[in-house]
């Protein structure tokens, strides 16, 4: 890690407890610092950024506002982390360097950034296709060069099964199910999803995609 003498590790816990060890602590930045991974395997690689803001006598982490980026990819902007349970981003990144790094910076002067924990993985080759097919109800758009890439995860579903936890998944991952275990009802609808692919600092890409006409999911 690049750190600087403005970066403060936090420990003191308030009640109540994390739900995990993960989140007993916090590092916090009050200026630009950055993590770095040496990658062994260049090729698409999960990152995924835990938070989990406590209060401390020195920071109330809660008001934390920060970025974070990596590879030429924008994260997180104006990012604030929930308090009321652990936040987990998602992101699918190429790396072609011998390293990778990891950049938080705070919004503005009177902020600051915070992080919890940091996973860096080895994704396998067949994760991410280069080429794609975005059906709509009147064409078929071809995608080209998606594994260059860098994605956010917005959501995971078990479609037609049960929840799949870090501990029955190779790659550590969280999957719900598509039918809710209070009402018995399919989550799934006809109703369009936003999906975020990040091109870029000077933007953000947003591919909107929606149920075919012929479709029709439960309600």
């Amino acid at each position: 890690m690049d750190a600087s003498s403005e970066c403060i590790l936090s420990r003191l816990l308030p009640p109540p407890l994390p739900p995990s060890s993960l989140y007993q602590t916090a590092r916090v930045f009050t200026s630009l610092c950055s993590y770095e991974f040496h990658i062994t395997s260049k090729g698409n690689h999960i990152i995924r950024l835990h938070f989990y803001p406590f209060s401390t006598p020195t920071h109330e982490l809660m008001s934390a506002q920060f970025h974070a980026f990596s590879s030429g990819f924008v994260l997180l902007t104006n990012f604030t982390a929930s308090f009321e349970s652990p936040s987990i981003k998602e992101f699918i990144i190429r790396v072609d360097d011998e390293k990778a790094v990891i950049f938080f910076a705070p919004a503005d002067s009177s902020s600051f950034a915070l992080v919890n924990d940091i996973e860096v993985i080895s994704a396998p080759g067949e994760l991410i296709g280069d080429t794609v097919r975005l059906l709509q109800p009147d064409e078929i758009l071809k995608f080209d060069g998606l594994s260059k890439q860098a994605m956010a995860t917005l959501f995971r579903i078990n479609v037609g099964s049960l929840k799949v936890t870090p501990f029955n998944d190779t790659l550590w991952r969280t999957w719900i199910p598509d039918i809710s275990a209070a009402t018995g009802q399919v989550l799934a609808s006809c109703y369009y999803v936003d999906f975020v692919a990040d091109v870029g600092s000077s933007g953000i890409l947003h591919v909107t995609v929606g149920c075919l006409r012929e479709v029709k999911f439960g309600e």
